[in-house]
């Protein structure tokens, strides 16, 4: 068990170049923030068309 789990994050966060903070939410969906010190820092934008479930040893191609 974690000792001081504010104080062990909270160094984590401060040798870390990014952060991702992330929760749930009403609906249960992941909602995701980013922090970032690079300046040269940029987002790029992915656009999903497909996917593969795996499930029981099999797989299941799906479209989105």
């Amino acid at each position: 068990m974690m000792r001081n789990p504010a104080e062990t994050i909270g160094k984590m966060i401060d040798k870390a170049g990014i952060s991702f903070i992330s929760y749930t939410d009403s609906e249960g969906y992941p909602v995701t923030k980013k922090g970032v010190t690079d300046p040269d820092y940029c987002v790029l934008k992915f656009t999903a068309i497909k996917g593969r479930y795996y499930s029981n040893f099999k797989s299941e191609d799906f479209e989105i």
